[in-house]
């Protein structure tokens, strides 16, 4: 009998899978970077009036526009793979500099959100599944579905207009001050974590239910009530696990899509993380940062699919990651 870490193993084979992946996916987000209209140095040259075709001919010459797609992708992504990045148009910085900041204020809220999420998820899906048709079954599908259908721009205002303008209680965006302390970084975010929490929460809900209902009509859950354990305590130790795998699967897909994915709600409180981050990259034709950050996004949903794998492994033994058993 193999070890839970044993069957984890196949893991390492999905994540050289995800590193093919990205190169792949690193030249077709190069080429679509390359067919933007608006060139950087043609939009430079644009204020100066005095700009010959020869100038941008040997200016493009210089910075090695002029040469085929294939030689400048190839030569970004050995200079990726160095840890070198470019340098930003928009912030006159390097890229990684400019990176820092942002991601470190989006992986902070996306902990708070899925925090939220899960706390918020978890309990309501067991309560449903354990009464199901019942009161609070029913509330628990509307909670989902709200979150579900609601636009998060539109959730986003609406908060706004409540807490921040109508009642006063929290800021109506913008990042935390220099200098502040906890209590004012987390007014801060607890509107943004609450819109992109939402969505979350619908997820979650019904992925978790289905399944915890599922669960709870296997023989071992009926034997495990013959046993006399009570039915809080069956979904504790016995039916939580199983149950589980539908959400550890979203949550891998999450991980990635909340850092690059949450451009909207970024917006509406003008957070500066990774989603207004890149759409000021792309809006701004600013190359280097644009394929830093859309790289950066892609290579998270690929780890959180492989963390997932991984997790899946260990909490259920049926699993076999390559040979499907």
């Amino acid at each position: 009998m193999t070890s839970p870490w044993r069957r984890a193993l196949p893991g390492v084979g999905r994540l050289v899978q995800s590193l093919a992946v990205m190169v792949v996916l690193s030249f077709l987000l190069f080429l679509l970077i390359d067919l933007m209209p608006g060139d950087p140095l043609d939009l430079m040259l644009a204020t100066n009036p005095d700009a010959s075709p020869a100038d941008i001919a040997r200016l493009k010459a210089q910075v090695g526009l002029d040469r085929p797609l294939l030689v400048r992708w190839s030569e970004w992504l050995v200079g990726l793979m160095g840890g070198e990045l470019g340098i930003s148009r928009l912030f006159a910085a390097p890229v990684g500099e400019v990176l820092m900041a942002p991601l470190g204020r989006t992986l902070v809220l996306m902990a708070l959100a899925l925090g939220l999420a899960l706390a918020v998820a978890v309990p309501l899906a067991v309560a449903a599944a354990m009464a199901p048709r019942r009161p609070i079954d029913y509330l628990a599908n509307l909670v989902a579905f709200a979150g579900i259908s609601l636009p998060p721009f539109w959730l986003g205002l609406l908060l706004i207009l409540l807490f921040a303008v109508t009642l006063g209680w929290l800021p109506a965006g913008g990042p935390a001050p220099p200098g502040s302390g906890i209590g004012a970084t987390l007014a801060h975010l607890i509107l943004p974590a609450i819109t992109l929490a939402a969505l979350q929460v619908g997820q979650y809900t019904r992925h978790l239910r289905a399944a915890l209902i599922e669960v709870l009509r296997a023989d071992h859950i009926r034997t495990a009530r013959a046993k006399g354990l009570g039915r809080l305590a069956v979904v504790r130790r016995h039916a939580l696990r199983l149950a589980s795998l539908p959400v550890v699967t979203l949550l891998g897909l999450d991980l990635g899509l909340l850092v690059s994915g949450a451009v909207v709600t970024e917006a509406v409180f003008a957070y500066p993380g990774m989603g207004k981050l890149t759409y000021d990259a792309v809006m701004g034709n600013d190359y280097p940062l644009a394929l830093a950050t859309l790289m950066l996004g892609t290579a998270l949903v690929l780890l959180g699919n492989v963390l997932a794998d991984i997790a899946l492994g260990l909490l259920d033994p049926r699993i076999g990651l390559e040979d499907g058993r």
